[in-house]
C-alpha cells in the first residue's frame, strides 16, 4: 500500500510537532498490548512529523508554502484519532481549526 501524504503549512506543522511531543513525553508505557502498541505507532508519528518540522523550519520563513508529509496508513490512522481528540482541548481557534481539517484529510484518504 502506498504512503499517505498529506499537505500543510508550515505554523501547522510545528503546531502538530508540538502536540505530538507533549503527548508522547505524557503518555506512559501502558500495560495492555493495545495501548502499548498505539503508543509505539504514536511515537513513529512523532518521529517523522518532528523529522519534517525540523527540514521546514531550516528552508525559511515561508509560511504559506505548503509542505508534503508521508506516512504509513497506520500512522495516518493513529494521527487522525490524536488530532481528532486534541482539536476538542487545544485553546487557540486556529490550531483547534487546523487540527480538524488536517483530521478531515486524513479521513478521506484512508477511506
Amino acid at each position: 500500500m502506498s504512503p499517505i501524504q498529506i499537505s500543510m503549512n508550515r505554523d501547522v506543522l510545528s503546531a502538530i510537532d508540538r502536540l505530538m511531543a507533549s503527548l508522547c513525553n505524557v503518555m506512559e508505557m501502558p500495560v495492555d498490548v493495545n495501548k502499548r502498541s498505539l503508543l509505539s505507532i504514536s511515537r513513529d508519528v512523532e518521529v517523522v512529523i518532528h523529522r519534517r518540522a525540523r527540514a521546514v523550519s531550516c528552508q525559511g520563513k515561508n509560511a504559506k508554502k505548503m509542505h508534503k508529509v508521508k506516512l504509513k496508513y497506520h500512522e495516518a490512522a493513529v494521527l487522525e484519532v490524536l488530532l481528532r481528540a486534541s482539536s476538542n482541548t487545544e485553546v487557540e481557534p486556529y490550531n483547534r481549526f487546523s487540527f480538524r481539517s488536517i483530521a478531515d484529510q486524513l479521513n478521506q484518504k484512508l477511506a
